[in-house]
């Protein structure tokens, strides 16, 4: 069995996978959380405002990002 699977290679790639999905989901969830905190009507400085519409746009573009580098590296392989 070990002749047909490598099974190191196998766990390096599963973990990695995992590590990248999860990274993925909880940027976009960071992204949204600052993006509706940019939105609060009360209670919100201007600069709360900013720095939470400037994180959130930042963190949607750098799961944008990792999206895109996964389709193109599984397009050259």
């Amino acid at each position: 069995m070990s002749n047909l699977v490598d099974v190191n290679s196998l766990a390096k790639v599963a973990g990695i996978s995992l590590v990248a999905g999860v990274g993925v989901v909880l940027l976009f969830s960071l992204g949204v959380i600052g993006l509706n905190a940019a939105s609060a009507e009360e209670g919100a400085s201007v600069s709360a405002r900013i720095g939470g519409k400037v994180g959130g746009y930042a963190a949607l573009g750098v799961c944008l990002a990792m999206v895109v580098l996964g389709v193109i590296v599984m397009l050259n392989k």
